[in-house]
């Protein structure tokens, strides 16, 4: 294979911004004239100041390059450069001086006065930004003395509680005893299930920014009410959505879903693209483009749900209408920047953030000491890959390393070195999906420009990433021209959206697939470095896509592995659940240990997390396909135990 040529793209002229989140400089009042002149503080807020402005100035916008968008209306912006500009919905673009980058966020992060990078960039400010700015500037020289305590001081008079403006918020479409429950003849198995449904009444949140000023909170608004994961993410994440849907769907909360595809329609309406989170600080960068699939998911459900009596579930035409063209220019949006490269004669994507000059301000602490010692040129690069890493959910992951056996560090990262199958296969899905829709709107010209782009990217599929050797398809190095030679879920991706491979007998994968089964569930990965989305933890999304995908290999051959892949997934979940408590308030993880049934996953750059959204949404979806014959574990302590549970959720993360 021939080794990647970028595709480039000329920027139109920039225009300046025609606001900033904290006013004009000119209109802060910051001391007496006579204590700025002569004073090193008034110099530093000058900077935090100045920075903030520079920033602000540069808004740019590029044409398409791709074949499949849309043929009328503006076009995207370039992605990957500066964030979106103002609206009804977000704050300025990311240069929020408290919140995304400069001295006054760099002297909080590196203070160590919060454990966690991300606990102060999610604390609205009870004051202004103004205020904070100036505050700090008169402490500046007493905190380069190492003298955090007029730090706290700061933190405590002007800021309120990480989470204060988000609110819980009871769905009024939950019931206590969905449908799929009475389908569970294992009495404690429908205990456990019924323990998953009623976490959604823990995980629905609103907003209320009520008694905040504009510029004082990072989290974006949302029309509607929202799932969050639980834990330490007090918002929402785009493609851990995708499995809180299938978990509401299960639950028949079809109004909570209704509001949650709306809430994304109006992120692209306003920005074109959905944020990694609904955090201003996750701007620069998106997450898997699985919106496409939401859509597709929500019309079958809603149809099915429809004709079986419920009218409220059916899809308005107009709300099909706004949601396709949402779709359509979110699509546009990944076919424009840095993540499109050109490869031989294939157009392909990959997670590339151009143009990061600063570290991820819910990681700081940890993106400084894993650049530290680097070049600019080198650490802006290295910053850039690690939020790529970020936007494809595989953060962090030897996938991304060069180094792929090296525990513990991502210092050899190179994201956008990768040309990622599930990427692709997502986006290819979505042209399929468009190629359809957008005829039924009215819009035929697109509709076959998608259709072509389809064709174009199956093709690239199932030749530049298929590997008949290893019966199954592989990520790409770009810069090498080779195949990625490693195992992980995410190879069998193209199943997911129903691709078959394009030679050999199909039972072939079956066996490729069952190198990652083990009693805990599927493996993210067979390389044991530390991070999370590798060996020994086991995602529960993963475990769900990979089953669906063999679930639909042809003449059944697949149904096997997939149930023992999702029993595997139960039995896990189950016994954590029960260890923890069980109808007592057991508990629910983000992810599992593939090797011990019941015991959390570890790794990564944060202690285990409960909740948990994403997981509650995958085992949903298992239950109400084989609980009529999953029965509950019976020997849950063999592998794991409350005292080693509490042990996983106590253990300190890896700082950097």
């Amino acid at each position: 294979m021939q080794p990647m040529e970028v595709i480039q793209l000329e920027p139109s002229p920039g225009k300046e911004a025609s606001d900033h989140c904290c006013g004009d400089a000119d209109d802060v009042t910051l001391m007496p004239a006579e204590e700025a002149a002569g004073g090193a503080p008034a110099f530093k807020l000058a900077r935090v100041l100045e920075l903030a402005a520079a920033v602000a100035v540069v808004i740019l916008t590029v044409g398409v390059v791709s074949i499949c968008t849309a043929s009328s209306g503006d076009p995207p912006r370039m992605r990957r450069t500066t964030p979106y500009v103002k609206n009804q919905l977000f704050h300025d673009e990311c240069v929020h001086p408290v919140y995304c980058r400069g001295p006054f966020l760099h002297a909080v992060q590196m203070s160590g006065v919060y454990n966690d990078s991300k606990t102060f960039v999610d604390m609205p400010i009870s004051s202004t930004p103004q205020t904070v700015l100036a505050a700090f500037a008169r402490i500046a020289d007493r905190y380069q003395e190492n003298n955090y305590s007029a730090l706290r001081t700061l933190l405590d008079e002007n800021f309120l509680p990480a989470g204060h403006e988000i609110a819980r918020s009871t769905p009024g479409d939950w019931k206590q005893a969905p449908s799929f429950l009475q389908t569970i003849p294992d009495p404690n198995l429908r205990d456990f299930a019924a323990g998953l449904n009623a976490v959604w009444l823990q995980l629905v949140r609103r907003y209320n920014h009520s008694g905040l000023c504009p510029s004082c909170f990072s989290s974006l608004n949302a029309t509607h009410p929202f799932v969050v994961p639980g834990g330490r993410f007090r918002e929402f994440y785009y493609w851990d959505t995708y499995w809180v849907l299938e978990g509401l769907y299960v639950s028949e909360m079809y109004d909570t879903a209704t509001g949650m595809i709306a809430n994304f329609a109006d992120f692209i309406e306003s920005t074109g693209f959905i944020p990694n989170g609904a955090r201003l600080y996750y701007t620069n960068r998106s997450q898997p483009p699985l919106f496409c699939k939401m859509l597709e998911r929500y019309l079958n459900v809603m149809d099915t749900a429809g004709r079986r009596g419920r009218p409220q579930a059916s899809v308005p035409p107009e709300f099909f209408a706004r949601a396709v063209k949402a779709a359509h220019r979110e699509y546009d949006w990944w076919m424009s920047g840095s993540t499109v490269v050109s490869f031989g004669n294939r157009t392909l994507n990959r997670y590339a953030i151009s143009n990061v000059t600063y570290p991820r301000p819910e990681s700081y602490v940890e993106d400084v000491h894993t650049t530290a010692g680097y070049p600019d040129a080198v650490r802006d690069r290295m910053w850039g890959d690690i939020a790529g890493a970020a936007e494809s959910g595989w953060d962090f992951s030897s996938r991304w390393l060069r180094e792929k056996r090296a525990a513990g560090s991502i210092q050899s990262i190179r994201t956008s070195e990768v040309a990622p199958v599930d990427l692709n296969a997502i986006l290819y899905h979505c042209e399929t999906l468009l190629a359809s829709w957008l005829v039924e709107i009215g819009q035929p010209e697109d509709a076959d420009k998608c259709g072509r782009a389809a064709r174009e990217r199956e093709a690239a599929l199932q030749s530049v990433f298929w590997s008949a050797e290893r019966s199954t398809w592989l990520d790409v190095n770009l810069t090498s021209g080779e195949a990625v030679g490693e195992v992980y879920p995410s190879n069998f991706l193209p199943l997911w959206v129903g691709l078959r491979p394009p030679s050999g007998p199909a039972a072939a994968v079956l066996t490729a697939a069952k190198q990652l089964l083990f009693r805990g569930g599927v493996a993210t990965s067979l390389l044991s470095t530390g991070q999370q989305w590798d060996f020994p933890n086991a995602w529960p999304a993963l475990n769900q896509m990979l089953a669906e995908g063999l679930r639909g290999l042809p003449g059944g051959i697949g149904e096997p592995i997939a149930e023992q892949v999702l029993r595997s997934l139960v039995d896990t979940a189950y016994c954590g659940w029960q260890l923890t408590g069980g109808v007592d308030g057991g508990m629910f993880f983000e992810k599992y240990n593939a090797t011990h049934p019941g015991l959390p996953g570890s790794g990564g750059e944060y202690t285990v997390q409960q909740g948990f959204g994403m997981t509650n949404g995958a085992l949903l979806w298992a239950l109400q396909r084989y609980g009529d014959t999953f029965t509950a574990p019976t020997a849950c302590g063999q592998a794991a135990s409350e005292r080693t549970i509490r042990a996983v959720l106590k253990a300190a993360p890896r700082r950097f």
